[in-house]
C-alpha cells in the first residue's frame, strides 16, 4: 500500500520529480497521506476512505503465521574436549569419541570425547518393550545428530541406527519397532494435548516446545504494552531517567491481572507450565504491588512472555518470589493423550495434520480459507 502511494505520486524514478524544478519539490514525506494521491491510472490513496481499508486489515484477528522448518548442517558438536572422568559421570550419553575411526580413541569412557552433539533432525518411533511386566506399547523421540545423518546411505541405516538407540535406553528387549514420522524438523507446528506448539532443539533427553498461538488483547492493552516496553528500553540507555508520566503502579496492576485474565482462559489453560495459579495467589499479588514501577515492568514483560514464548525466560519473576523455564516435552510421548505434527505451506494457507497419538479421524488435510 505504501509503495503504491510513493510510486504514484514520485514515479519509480525520482527525476521524474524534480527535473522541471530548479531547486527540487520542497515536500514532507509526513504529509503525503493527507491527501489524495492518483494519476491518470491509479488511484493509490484517498482521503477517508482508504485509511479504512487499512485499518479493517490491521485490526483482521486471522493471521497466519509460520516458520521456515529445516535440517540442521554444520558443526557436528561443541569442539571443547571431555576428560573421561566427566565421560564416565554421565555414563557416556550424549559424547562421541575424539576419532570414531580409532579404535582406540573411540572408548570414550576411558579417553574422553565431545558433547554438545547438534541434532540435525528427530524421528518418531513406535515399538514394543518387553519386560517382566509383559509387552508395553512405547511411542518416542529420537533425535537424529549431524555426524549420524551425515553417514546415512539409507533408510535401512537409519532404522538400524534407531534400533541401537533404543537397545542402549531400554536396557530390555524391543521389538516390533516402527518409524511413525522420518524427520521432525526444528520449528514444526506440534499439537500437544490440545495445545499448538512450536518444536525447538534438544535439551537432555527433552524437547523443547514454544507456545505457536499469538495472543489478542484490547486495543487500549496493546497501547499500554508498547508504551512500558518503550520505557524499559529507553531506560537501558538513560539509567538516570526518571518515570515517563503515562507509566503507573494502577495501570502496571491492571495489565498484570488483564495477562492472568488471558493465561486462565480456555485455550491457555492448556498450555505448560501455566503459571496462572501461582500469579493468582494474593501473596504474589501483593509482592508485585509492592514493586517500584521499573521492576513491575520487568515482570509485567516476563509473564507476557510466558504466553507468547518469544525469548528465553529470564530471572525477573525472582521478584515476586517465582521462577520459569521454557516448556519441554519428554522424549517418551506414551503418556500424551494426544499428539500430531501439522505439515504447513510457506504462507500457511494449506496444513496437513498428522496424528501420532489420539484420534486419528481428526487428521485433517484443508486450507484456512
Amino acid at each position: 500500500m505504501v509503495g503504491n502511494v510513493y510510486d504514484t505520486k514520485f514515479t519509480r524514478n525520482v527525476f521524474n520529480f524534480i527535473k522541471d524544478k530548479k531547486d527540487g519539490r520542497k515536500y514532507s514525506l509526513n504529509k503525503v497521506f493527507y491527501e489524495n494521491v492518483s494519476d491518470s491510472k491509479t488511484v493509490a490513496w484517498e482521503m477517508d476512505k482508504t485509511i479504512y481499508q487499512v485499518e479493517k486489515v490491521m485490526n483482521n484477528n486471522n493471521i497466519l503465521v509460520t516458520r521456515r522448518t529445516a535440517e540442521k548442517k554444520g558443526e557436528l558438536y561443541n569442539a571443547t574436549r571431555h576428560k573421561a572422568k566427566k565421560v564416565k559421570k554421565a555414563k557416556g550419553v550424549g559424547y562421541v569419541p575424539f576419532k570414531s575411526s580409532d579404535n582406540v580413541l573411540k572408548n570414550i569412557l576411558d579417553y574422553g570425547g565431545f558433547n554438545s552433539i547438534n541434532i540435525a533432525y528427530f524421528s518418531i518411533v513406535r515399538y514394543l518393550l518387553i519386560n517382566k511386566q509383559g509387552e508395553i506399547n512405547i511411542i518416542r523421540i529420537i533425535p537424529i545428530p549431524v555426524y549420524i545423518e551425515n553417514s546415512l546411505q539409507s533408510k535401512r541405516d537409519l532404522f538400524n541406527y534407531i534400533k541401537k538407540q533404543l537397545d542402549d535406553i531400554e536396557n530390555e528387549k524391543v521389538k516390533n519397532i516402527e518409524i511413525m514420522y522420518e524427520k521432525l524438523r526444528e520449528k514444526t507446528l506440534l499439537k500437544l494435548n490440545d495445545f499448538k506448539y512450536i518444536s525447538g532443539g534438544k535439551s537432555g533427553n527433552r524437547i523443547y516446545c514454544d507456545s505457536a498461538l499469538q495472543i489478542l488483547l484490547s486495543e487500549e492493552t496493546e497501547k499500554y504494552i508498547k508504551t512500558i516496553i518503550k520505557f524499559r528500553n529507553w531506560k537501558n540507555e538513560n539509567k538516570n531517567g526518571n518515570l515517563w508520566e503515562n507509566v503507573s503502579k494502577e495501570d502496571n496492576y491492571k495489565l498484570y491481572s488483564k495477562l492472568l485474565e488471558k493465561l486462565n482462559s480456555g485455550i491457555f489453560f492448556n498450555k505448560k507450565s501455566n503459571k496462572f495459579v501461582e500469579l493468582n495467589e494474593e501473596t504474589t499479588r501483593n509482592k508485585f504491588k509492592q514493586l517500584k514501577e521499573e521492576d513491575q515492568i520487568k515482570v509485567l514483560i516476563e509473564i507476557l512472555n510466558l504466553l507468547t514464548c518469544k525469548k528465553q525466560p529470564e530471572k525477573d519473576l525472582s521478584l515476586i518470589g517465582m521462577t520459569a523455564s521454557r516448556d519441554l516435552q519428554n522424549f517418551d510421548l506414551s503418556n500424551l493423550n494426544q499428539f500430531s505434527i501439522i505439515e504447513q505451506s510457506v504462507t500457511g494457507f494449506y496444513e496437513k495434520e498428522i496424528t501420532i497419538i489420539g484420534d486419528k479421524g481428526n487428521d485433517m488435510e484443508n486450507n484456512n480459507s
